[in-house]
């Protein structure tokens, strides 16, 4: 009876262990690759051939509830790819531009997901959610390691009110602290061996722009003015923000949020002819979202129609959210439950009467046990997770 007691109190010690999932991607041409990782909070590194250009770099969104990207729930992994012809709207050197890549997207728990996408010169992310209402934004971080002796071309301000036209300085990144001056986007970094890194972000549509300034290791970290909540006069031509929200937006819930973006050019002429930021195209939000019912789950999917991006609806079965919403409650009636049991082994050592009918709980816990199986056949993620996958790159191929 004790060896049965130790035995369930390992169980219940190891039950919510966690491990660290890692996702592999290259760019179509093979030159770039990238390792997500997903563990306590979601961060990636790339590789430009053999040399590491971004490292761990991590990723979240702080909402008025939650934050996305903190203690994430992998639920599944999907790949695509696209190679396409782009119109320019109004060309200024080029009437189409080609946009090729591989993207790799992770759906989390939460109704959310991150989007990467790899293109031959650069790579780029963004936050998906499908969220009820709106939601306010209290933080979005965007955390970019570089390698160690890189240097960057800032356009240094005080503060977020600026007219942009602040002259671009050579930094060294060693020293350049937290303290000083921060600056907006685009930056341009480079790195030991020649490579440049050009940081810019896209498809920015209700929220504010994002400036970056040292994050104390050698790398940036993001910054975001917040929402205005009153003005006042400023001179005789001018406002100034007297008081602010909390929060750096206020957006509707179910979107696309803004591409952050890092173009890779072996040599500085090669920035010139980059495009990279012409393959990303405004969204439209136009469909409402339809009523679901107990395991299903209305989920957006998008369409490029060539000009923009297209919202619409579609309503899963045995959505993996809603699923896994069940199964927690479920484990957490047995966990309320695990008391009982252990005090009837108790009584029993004792050879005393136990308080509890330990036949009528162990049948309840069991049919609690064999609906959690019933419902952990539904969860089929589109793509196994594997904690430690082979990557694409090592047999020379891209991704699927």
């Amino acid at each position: 009876m004790k060896k049965r007691l130790l035995a369930l109190f390992c169980a219940l010690a190891v039950g919510g262990a966690v491990t660290a999932k890692t996702v592999g991607a290259t760019s179509p041409g093979g030159n770039l690759r990238m390792e997500i990782e997903v563990a306590d909070k979601i961060s990636y590194t790339v590789w430009s051939g053999a040399d590491k250009v971004l490292d761990a770099c991590t990723l979240s969104l702080t909402l008025a509830d939650r934050t996305l990207g903190e203690a994430p729930r992998l639920r599944s992994v999907k790949r695509s790819s696209a190679d396409e012809m782009l119109e320019r709207r109004n060309p200024t050197k080029d009437a189409v531009v080609r946009n090729c890549y591989n993207a790799v997207q992770l759906r989390f728990a939460g109704d959310y997901a991150v989007e990467f996408r790899l293109f031959d010169d650069g790579v780029a992310y963004r936050f998906v959610t499908s969220l009820p209402g709106e939601v306010e934004v209290l933080g979005d971080e965007c955390g970019l390691g570089l390698p160690g002796g890189s240097e960057a071309w800032l356009s240094e301000v005080n503060g977020f009110r600026s007219m942009y036209e602040e002259p671009y300085t050579r930094v060294a990144m060693s020293g350049y602290a937290p303290s000083d001056k921060m600056s907006y986007l685009p930056v341009l970094v480079g790195m030991p061996g020649g490579k440049k890194l050009l940081l810019a972000e896209s498809d920015v549509r209700d929220y504010p722009c994002m400036f970056v300034r040292s994050d104390g290791r050698g790398g940036f970290e993001s910054l975001f003015p917040r929402v205005p909540k009153e003005y006042g006069p400023d001179g005789d031509r001018s406002l100034k923000v007297l008081s602010e929200e909390p929060y750096i937006a206020r957006t509707q819930g179910t979107r696309t949020f803004p591409w952050r973006l890092a173009v890779v050019a072996e040599e500085d002429a090669d920035l010139i002819a980059q495009l990279l930021s012409d393959g990303f195209k405004p969204y439209n939000e136009s469909a409402s979202q339809p009523q679901a019912e107990e395991f299903q789950a209305a989920v957006p999917v998008y369409h490029d129609t060539g000009e923009r991006i297209v919202l619409e609806w579609t309503v899963e079965e045995n959505s993996p959210e809603k699923v896994e919403a069940e199964i927690e409650r479920l484990k957490a009636e047995l966990t309320a439950t695990d008391y009982q049991v252990i005090k009837s082994y108790e009584y029993a050592l004792a050879g005393v009467p136990a308080a509890y009918d330990i036949e009528e709980l162990h049948t309840s816990r069991e049919q609690q046990r064999i609906r959690i199986r019933e419902l952990e056949t539904l969860l089929s993620p589109e793509e196994p997770v594997d904690p430690a996958p082979t990557p694409p790159w090592h047999s020379g191929g891209t991704v699927d």
